[in-house]
């Protein structure tokens, strides 16, 4: 093994201590790309890559966290936000339509914190960063395009940038086909490069677990006892059912799924089924939410003579 390429791994070594990359996508990254560069990989290959990653955070704001701002300062640089408290942001003047002005109050999309500047970066919701090879940095939201599939992943383009991502990191689900993504735009995170080597992971799964994080704080904090929702039953136990309510799971209990006894819940539901429940208890500290199928079924005892 060469200089360069022990370079390499410790450098994904120090992104994966640095940026939460675990020890099995570590070794999908590795496998897929060895001591080669993703130009490398692009010319040699018929089939593109993908990658994965994290942000960091500071203080009470937090990546992936739609905030409101108070506008205080406007220049060609950007839009620099009032975040509460000491943070402060700053947001791409080409993301809006009309210029802000000093003293408007905005909704901004927390992307990353840069410690270089002491300022986090904020997007216009859906809004990507423009990147090139001068300007790419980890954590980076970017729009890249699918172009081909490649051992382990995809491989994608930005800005005239090539980029790797592994299969894993395509989506929340598992993939069985990465070719059908080909041609697509997927909006994905920047979470390793080597400028020397171009060499870059991104990765679109980091980028829908923050929406998938925002949207569930947002139905925590409209959910209310006795509300009645459709969810989506996601397992079955012995003990009950996992059902999803857009972001949010909560368990149906057996002694809640019929107002007759039910001895084996699979009998009742089954994954991947719609069900209609009643919210019948939060827990804000743990997140905890007990549903009941039986309370929007007609009660059978209901009227019945005595």
């Amino acid at each position: 093994m060469n200089d360069n390429t022990n370079e390499n791994s410790a450098g994904l070594r120090r992104a994966q201590s640095s940026r939460g990359i675990n020890d099995a996508l570590q070794r999908e990254i590795d496998e897929a790309l060895g001591a080669k560069s993703v130009e490398e990989i692009f010319d040699e290959s018929t089939l593109p890559s993908l990658s994965a990653g994290a942000m960091d955070g500071k203080g009470e704001v937090a990546p992936g966290q739609v905030r409101r701002g108070l506008v205080i300062d406007v220049d060609p640089q950007g839009v620099l936000v009032e975040l509460g408290g000491k943070d402060q942001g700053v947001v791409a003047l080409e993301q809006f339509e009309e210029e802000p002005v000093v003293g408007e109050k905005i909704e901004l999309e927390v992307v990353r914190y840069n410690r270089n500047d002491d300022l986090w970066v904020l997007s216009r919701q859906g809004a990507v960063e423009k990147s090139s090879w001068d300007t790419l940095q980890e954590g980076q939201i970017v729009e890249a395009f699918v172009e081909k599939t490649n051992k382990g992943g995809l491989e994608v383009k930005f800005g005239g940038v090539d980029a790797f991502m592994p299969i894993s990191q395509i989506s929340l689900y598992r993939v069985e086909d990465a070719s059908e993504f080909v041609g697509q735009k997927l909006r994905c995170q920047v979470v390793e490069f080597d400028r020397r080597d171009k060499r870059v992971i991104v990765s679109a799964r980091a980028v829908l677990e923050i929406e998938a994080e925002r949207k569930r704080e947002e139905l925590l904090a409209e959910l209310t006892e006795g509300d009645v929702r459709e969810g989506v039953v996601r397992q079955v136990m012995p003990f009950g059912a996992f059902v999803d309510l857009g972001g949010v799971d909560g368990l149906v209990h057996v002694s809640q799924m019929s107002y007759v006894r039910v001895k084996d819940p699979a009998e009742v539901v089954k994954p991947g089924q719609k069900v209609k429940v009643q919210v019948l208890k939060i827990d804000r500290e743990t997140n905890k939410i007990s549903l009941g199928m039986k309370q929007v079924q007609p009660d059978p005892w209901t009227g019945a003579s005595l």
